[in-house]
């Protein structure tokens, strides 16, 4: 049984309900976002569109499959998924 697409409004979701996360559209309605805190103001996720694609920074877990940059292509991930992820990367940057 395949999983449900994740759309773009419930990833939007997700990636807002973190602190410290800051969202940003560009031009052609795709979203990235920063982690902001006390000295930190780094890119952790980027591309998120209507056709489902996204990426999620997280070069220091090899549970994923990652790009040799550490960027994750999250379009067929559950909410959960998303969700552990972000969430690794934001723990992986604030410490």
């Amino acid at each position: 049984m395949r999983m449900m697409f994740v759309t773009l409004k419930e990833k939007r979701a997700i990636l807002n309900s973190f602190n410290d996360v800051v969202e940003v559209k560009d031009d052609n309605n795709i979203f990235s976002y920063y982690l902001t805190g006390e000295n930190t103001h780094k890119l952790i996720a980027k591309g998120f569109n209507e056709g489902g694609d996204g990426y999620i920074y997280c070069k220091n877990y090899n549970d994923y499959n990652k790009n040799k940059n550490g960027w994750i292509d999250v379009k067929d991930f559950t909410a959960n998924e998303i969700r552990e992820l972000l969430g690794n990367t934001i723990s992986s940057n604030l410490h």
